[in-house]
């Protein structure tokens, strides 16, 4: 944390592009009701950005140092017109995936809470604690991939629960090693699983959004067993 807040000063001025984009968080206040209080996200949306801008490997001396800073400068660059920007983009995405959910559930009934319980999983109360900022795109495709499958449920439910079974064991897998102690190495995979499964379900549900990278139950095997063979359940 010293060391963020050592770059955040080294930083200066380029930060105040940041805190205005902050400031006007208040004009999003009904929007952003379902997530928590203004003033709660917004030292939220701070942390995640700083946690983009300044996290990284301690620095040994003056010259690293500089160079994070100066690194740190070049993304904001890019950063900070856009970050009220995006969260706009995340709201409104929210907003129209929710309303889908909705008309699902109202001509399917309980067929809808798997992805109900998804779509609260994608975009938790306070979600800039949860999900890194570099992600925020991802997340569009995530929650426009769980509107093309709300559709199609509607039109053939015993469709998409083959498919659905394309995920197992992933699903299950993945919710077992949240609830196991893991060490440090192991959070940080298991974070990088959490995004390999949703890529997954892009490739299924709706492979028109396109994946980020090539992704396969087989790929997801690989990894589970390269970096959790200790507490795997599964053959």
């Amino acid at each position: 944390m010293a060391l963020r807040e050592l770059l955040a000063l080294a930083t200066g001025p380029d930060l105040a592009w940041l805190e205005k984009d902050l400031a006007e968080l208040r004009e999003l206040r009904d929007a952003l009701s379902p997530f928590g209080k203004v003033s709660e996200l917004k030292a939220d949306l701070r942390e995640c950005v700083y946690a983009f801008l300044f996290d990284g490997p301690w620095v040994a001396n003056k010259e690293q140092f500089e160079q994070r800073a100066k690194e740190a400068r070049l993304k904001l660059r890019t950063l900070s017109p856009r970050v009220i920007e995006m969260v706009e983009r995340l709201l409104d995405a929210h907003q129209e995936t929710q309303q889908v959910l909705r008309t699902l559930t109202l001509k399917r009934g309980s067929l809808s809470k798997p992805l109900e319980g998804h779509f609260r999983e994608l975009l938790p109360p306070r979600f800039p604690q949860r999900v890194p900022y570099p992600r925020w795109n991802d997340l569009l495709r995530y929650l426009k991939a769980l509107r093309i499958r709300a559709e199609r449920l509607e039109l053939d439910p015993q469709k998409d629960e083959a498919k659905a079974a394309q995920l197992e064991p992933w699903p299950s897998v993945f919710q077992q090693l949240r609830r196991t102690e893991l060490n440090r190495d192991e959070q940080q995979a298991l974070e990088e699983m959490r995004w390999m499964l949703e890529e997954l379900r892009v490739s299924v549900f709706a492979p028109e959004v396109r994946t980020a990278f090539s992704i396969s139950p087989r790929r997801m095997e690989k990894f589970a067993r390269q970096h959790f063979a200790a507490h795997l359940l599964m053959n």
